[in-house]
């Protein structure tokens, strides 16, 4: 999450229900976006 976080434009979400801790990273839609997304892995 921290490498992804360096983007511009995006929001880092806690969990209040696991002590605030940061679960999960959203970033604004784009056209381009940077090629290391290419290799994220997506929830399913």
């Amino acid at each position: 999450m921290r490498r992804s976080s360096g983007v511009e434009d995006h929001i880092v979400l806690p969990e209040s229900a696991l002590d605030h801790r940061e679960v999960a990273i959203a970033f604004k839609p784009r056209e381009e976006w940077p090629k290391s997304f290419k290799f994220y892995k997506l929830y399913k």
